[in-house]
């Protein structure tokens, strides 16, 4: 009765639903052996054996299988429903066989029975046989209804999680969700989701955990077992079951570390390849293979939807990071994609620097120059009273640059004024007292104040210092020497002419024999790098300049734009590049290298 009772409840699988049912037909009929047997009739194969009691012993029939007495009494059993079949060997103890429904449409099942003696008659066995005969139709029924519930249980799962999953946009608190609705479907103490970084597999979530430090010993563990699951692409139980192919050390070496004793690993799938896996853990009771399966249908359904929000997830590098190594993928494999592109890259590009060409430059910088500078210093010794002018401004002909002190100037022009009327009377008397010797000496003081007269005035005509000629201030900030006395001779100010400036470039001596033969070429100053201006070279001078990062030759260009910028001022500075003809990529990429190695390496 117990062995009934254990196959009305047994839920596993078909294949240890046989032994528990031939052990009941052994306890209800008394039998030493029973054997059952099975036919498929759509392919019309011969009966063959499939379970027997005891599980470990062999059913000495003493003839073959395919015996022609054995097939007509199992015949005659699957008709009449029962039979005897009389060994060879020992004719004298038939072997009653019985046929019954296994449940599986287009299949024979039949049972042969060893009896003890005294064995009972055929109407006392076919009576203990009969209650038992159901129990296989029963097992199928009731397994398929628990399939079914099974099913259906699986179904409002997976119905439940893309429900959730709908709801959410961006990829970590997508994984959240399906990580703790797992552990609540499945009771599990904790659930981690991983997803393929390349080659390696990253914890993305953990169970009611919503962060977590990825260098964690544990994080690090999970990971281990995750890519031992997704390389050989198996689910991974633990314990193992006995038909279990696959290497699970990365899981007994977590569950022995952290002392969790039921484990189980699925590689999420898309398109037949594993992107990802979950990671479970369970305390209480170990994961059956209908648990595993169910699992797997939820995951099959939420794992593509997981892979689109994850290639849609993060900034535009990441997307374009993560699209472009898909389509590198399909051309060179998923393997090392990235290197492969390297390396047809770097192929590429040898090939094309090898026979292609590109124009040759040589870099130096510049500083402009202008051959019209004109000097402003002091006419007289004074004091600056006032600075119309300063760095930078344009003036024009005759523009007021500095006005100096002119008050003594004045006072002394006033004192020789009345000086010169004095010895004017002074001349004039003695020429009507006829007194000759007077009148000379008069004449001749008058002369000399009427020459100190016209220095005073000829200063007073220059103490405002004007401007030659139309130019630029380029030197001379006197703003904060108004007051202050100058000398004569003293430098003040200096201007100059945009239209007549010119460039001067300082050209590395290792470039220079490259520009001999160079007419032209482009500036850009360092105020404004986006603009180019063309010059166009003029000379090269002979004479190499010494400097501290080594000698420079001096070449000097004019600026071929017509009328110069308002904002060109001499002294400024850029880059300029000069065009040195066309040359192999391969060659401008190498030729410092080259250079470098045969002077070194000279002898």
């Amino acid at each position: 009765m117990q062995a009934v009772q254990r196959c009305r409840h047994y839920e596993g699988n078909e294949e240890g639903f046989w032994p528990l049912f031939a052990e009941a037909l052994t306890g209800a009929t008394g039998a030493s052996h029973v054997l059952l047997l099975r036919r498929n009739l759509e392919v019309a194969e011969p009966w063959k054996p499939f379970a027997a009691w005891p599980a470990r012993e062999k059913f000495p029939l003493g003839v073959p299988l395919n015996d022609p007495a054995l097939t007509a009494a199992l015949e005659t059993a699957v008709k009449e429903e029962m039979a005897e079949f009389r060994p060879p060997a020992n004719p004298a103890e038939p072997l009653p066989a019985i046929s019954f429904d296994g449940g599986l449409a287009g299949w024979q099942f039949a049972a042969l029975f060893r009896l003890p003696a005294p064995a009972p008659s055929p109407a006392e066995f076919a009576r203990q046989v009969a209650r038992l005969l159901d129990l296989p139709v029963l097992y199928r029924r009731t397994r398929a209804l628990r399939l079914a519930g099974e099913s259906n249980r699986a179904f409002a799962q997976t119905f439940d999680l893309l429900t959730l999953l709908d709801k959410q946009t961006r990829f970590t608190p997508a994984v959240m969700t399906v990580c703790n609705e797992m552990a609540r479907q499945a009771g599990c103490t904790r659930v981690s989701l991983g997803w393929r970084d390349d080659a390696y597999v990253r914890v993305r979530a953990i169970s009611d955990l919503p962060r977590f430090e990825s260098k964690m010993e544990v994080v690090r563990q999970i990971e281990a077992a995750m890519e031992e699951a997704c390389d050989q692409d198996e689910e991974i139980i633990l314990p193992e079951p006995d038909d279990a192919t696959y290497v699970a050390r990365d899981h007994q070496q977590f569950s022995r570390t952290q002392g969790v004793a039921y484990l189980a690993t699925l590689p999420l799938r898309v398109d037949e390849r594993p992107v990802g896996a979950v990671f479970l853990e369970r305390q209480d009771r170990p994961f059956s293979a209908d648990e595993i399966t169910a699992l797997r249908v939820v995951l099959d359904r939420a794992s593509r939807r997981l892979d689109e929000m994850e290639r849609h997830d993060g900034n535009l590098l990441r997307r374009a990071t993560r699209s472009t190594r898909g389509q590198l993928a399909r051309l060179l494999g998923p393997e090392h994609t990235w290197w492969k592109a390297l390396g047809v890259l770097t192929a590429v590009l040898l090939l094309v620097s090898i026979l292609c060409s590109w124009p040759h430059r040589v870099e130096g910088s510049f500083v402009v120059r202008s051959d019209t500078l004109v000097n402003l210093p002091a006419p007289f010794e004074g004091y600056i009273t006032a600075v119309p002018a300063r760095v930078g401004d344009l003036v024009k002909t005759g523009d007021v640059l500095i006005r100096l002190d002119q008050r003594e100037l004045l006072l002394e022009q006033a004192s020789l004024i009345a000086e010169l009327a004095r010895h004017e009377a002074q001349r004039a008397q003695a020429e009507v007292e006829r007194r000759l010797a007077e009148m000379s000496a008069a004449a001749a003081a008058k002369e000399q104040a009427q020459a100190s007269l016209d220095i005073v005035r000829f200063r007073l005509a220059r103490a405002d210092i004007a401007a030659p000629s139309d130019g630029v201030v380029v030197e001379g900030d006197l703003r904060e020497r108004i007051g202050t006395p100058v000398r004569a001779g003293d430098l003040l100010m200096r201007i100059t002419r945009i239209e007549a400036m010119y460039v001067e470039i300082e050209v590395p001596e290792r470039d220079a024999h490259a520009i001999l033969a160079s007419r032209e070429g482009e500036i850009a100053f360092a105020t404004l790098p986006g603009e180019r201006i063309p010059i166009v070279i003029e000379r090269l001078e002979p004479v190499a300049r010494v400097k501290p990062e080594g000698n420079v030759f001096v070449v000097r260009a004019r600026i071929e734009t017509g009328d110069a910028e308002a904002w060109w001022r001499p002294g400024m500075s850029g880059v300029a590049k000069i065009e040195a003809g066309d040359r192999r990529i391969i060659w401008l990429l190498t030729h410092r290298l080259v250079d470098f190695i045969r002077l070194k390496l000279w002898f």
